[in-house]
């Protein structure tokens, strides 16, 4: 396990509590979205424990704040699917953490309503892109280009389509929704102004007024940017 590694982004504005009045207050008062938009764990090394289990140590960025995480990760299924690709499912070990660590600090003097740690647990599919991806990333390179249209704003398509872009230090995001789902995946550079998505074979080109999203194999799709009210 010498080589494995492990990175996990999550848009921190992704919250859902059911109740909008309480997660517009946790994202806004309380992890301060427009500050720090990414919470990002990376690992520093994985080890396999037992044949089913393994350990993973590293970094967790949340609020601004870097802290030591060790996490323990269960093997819950190993498939190849029908593409024939592989699939990996992990379920994680409960942890605590306490927002006061992470200088989340919002109401700790107010009702009491609100504690201060919470148990993190989670379902983690991992596959094998390789037969997806094919020749996508031979042809379309990361490179060292500066960008010269700032990487930010929210998009929407004729179809329903929302796209928001995500600019978290130079590391490039995008959130994606439609009517039938949502995902979110990080961008890399691979031309002027022009993205692809680590997740899917999928380019980003992005213009003054509008993006043009380019999935594999279908038409492309351009998004206007909403004006801000």
């Amino acid at each position: 396990m010498a080589g494995s590694r492990m990175e996990l982004f999550i848009d921190a504005s992704s919250i859902n509590t059911g109740l909008k009045i309480r997660d517009r207050d946790l994202v806004e008062k309380y992890l301060e979205v427009k500050k720090y938009p990414i919470i990002y764990f990376k690992s520093r090394f994985v080890r396999l424990i037992n044949p089913k289990q393994f350990e993973v140590v590293g970094d967790l960025r949340l609020h601004g704040v870097n802290k030591e995480l060790r996490l323990t990760l269960n093997t819950i299924g190993d498939i190849i699917n029908g593409d024939k690709a592989r699939e990996l499912g992990f379920k994680l070990q409960p942890l605590m953490l306490n927002r006061t660590d992470y200088g989340i600090m919002e109401g700790s003097m107010g009702s009491g309503s609100v504690g201060d740690t919470l148990t993190v647990s989670a379902i983690i599919r991992v596959r094998d892109v390789t037969a997806y991806r094919k020749g996508f990333d031979t042809r379309y390179s990361e490179k060292n280009t500066a960008i010269t249209i700032p990487f930010k704003g929210s998009f929407v398509g004729k179809s329903g389509t929302h796209i928001n872009l995500i600019n978290d230090a130079g590391n490039y995001f995008l959130a994606f929704s439609d009517d039938e789902w949502s995902w979110f995946a990080q961008a890399k550079v691979v031309g002027p102004n022009l993205f692809k998505l680590m997740s899917f074979s999928t380019l980003v080109e992005l213009n003054p007024d509008s993006i043009t999203f380019t999935p594999s194999d279908e038409q492309p799709e351009v998004l206007t940017r909403e004006e801000i009210k």
